[in-house]
């Protein structure tokens, strides 16, 4: 009886001892309030912070789109740029101001030397030549400093981006290019001015060249052969031909 007696409570200790363990056991694998509800708030916390991120860099993103059309102006360049000569051209001008189409270039500072300052001079006279009285044009034309060229068309067809403005030795020069183009195809009823239209068809149209201007290719500066408006001329055709 005794004997069976020790049995049972051997047996009934083990029961205890084996519930306590697991017991123990299930507390500790237990995940804790107290830790979690840290991690639960600062996952709360990261998520706005991520959302606001996103939305900065969209501002951000959205602040470099609006300033995209400015983004080649007063761009800093190296003055070796300007040495070599064969860059020059008499319709290509960096000036800190806007030139005047008349002969008074005082007060202006130029990026040019002063010898290439007189070729600008001479190549306007030349390509206004003085009417005398009782002397007319075929075509009418006007000239003027174009200083806002964003975009044009290199020697290849391709349309390229204009630098506006350069930064040389913290000063700003604006790169300005003399254009001339016809003021009215039809400057008289019948076409250009003093052609028999009897015999002839005739009209005023604009004509290019191609200068050497300051362009962006990717990131930097470089030259390029761009065409601009230079001269206005008259197209015939005679009358009866088809």
């Amino acid at each position: 009886m005794n004997h069976d007696i020790c049995l049972v409570d051997r047996v009934m200790s083990m029961l205890y001892y084996t519930l306590l363990i697991a017991i123990l056991i299930s507390v500790q694998a237990a995940p804790k309030t107290k830790d979690h509800a840290p991690a639960r708030s600062s996952a709360k916390s990261r998520i706005p912070h991520h959302t606001h991120r996103t939305k900065s860099l969209h501002h951000s993103h959205g602040k470099l789109e609006a300033k995209e059309p400015s983004y080649f102006r007063n761009v800093t360049v190296d003055p070796k740029l300007f040495r070599k000569r064969k860059f020059r051209s008499p319709r290509v001008l960096f000036s800190t101001q806007p030139p005047p189409l008349s002969e008074d270039f005082q007060h202006l500072e130029y990026l040019d030397d002063e010898e290439s300052l007189n070729k600008t001079i001479r190549a306007k006279r030349t390509v206004h030549p003085v009417l005398h009285k009782g002397e007319y044009s075929v075509c009418d034309s006007v000239s003027m400093w174009v200083g806002e060229k964003t975009k044009a068309t290199d020697i290849k067809g391709k349309e390229v981006t204009v630098l506006g403005e350069v930064n040389i030795n913290n000063s700003v020069f604006k790169q300005y290019f003399f254009e001339t183009k016809c003021r009215d195809p039809k400057p008289v009823s019948s076409g250009c001015r003093g052609i028999d239209a009897k015999h002839w068809n005739s009209y005023c149209t604009t004509t290019h060249t191609f200068v050497k201007a300051l362009t962006m290719e990717g990131k930097q500066a470089a030259w390029r052969f761009i065409r601009i408006d230079t001269a206005c001329v008259c197209v015939l055709s005679r009358k009866g031909r088809t």
